[in-house]
């Protein structure tokens, strides 16, 4: 279905677009704490499991690429 598909989309962005927010403050944290505090608070904002998943992956890979 189209809708599915877009709400998907939407809440991947959100949970994107929230966890960047919420990442900036987390810059002393070990890689671990980062992880830990990062789900706890998307959880806290009612995202799926699936989709914190995916957005955490994503946010390493960013991190990773800039050399961080």
């Amino acid at each position: 279905d189209v809708a599915t598909a877009l709400a998907a989309v939407d809440d991947h962005q959100a949970a994107l677009a929230a966890a960047r927010r919420f990442n900036k403050r987390l810059v002393q944290c070990d890689p671990i704490q980062r992880r830990r505090k990062l789900i706890a608070h998307l959880a806290r904002r009612g995202f799926e499991y699936a989709i914190i998943e995916e957005v955490i992956a994503q946010l390493d890979a960013e991190s990773s690429s800039d050399g961080v």
